[in-house]
């Protein structure tokens, strides 16, 4: 697997409140890991139809995606975690 799950035990405790941590972490990651599990049969098939590296290329866009999205993700730098 990537360095994703590094990243996000990392950033997830520092944005949720400490009685709600465990849960909100695995709300936030594991709903993603079940989104993604047809994607490398997608693209398997798709790559069928079209070059492996034309379909690699386009459903590596997702992490465009990602990087847009923290555009709204709130800083955490130099602030206490959160202990409601």
């Amino acid at each position: 697997m990537g360095r994703s799950p590094d990243l996000y035990s990392i950033y997830f405790p520092e944005i949720l409140p400490t009685r709600l941590r465990g849960t909100g972490v695995g709300f936030c990651y594991n709903p993603v890991r079940h989104l993604a599990a047809p994607f490398p049969f997608l693209l398997g098939w798709l790559s069928t139809m079209t070059p492996v590296r034309t379909m690699a290329v386009i459903m590596s866009s997702i992490y465009l995606i990602g990087i847009v999205a923290l555009l709204w993700a709130p800083e955490t730098k130099g602030k206490p975690l959160p202990e409601d």
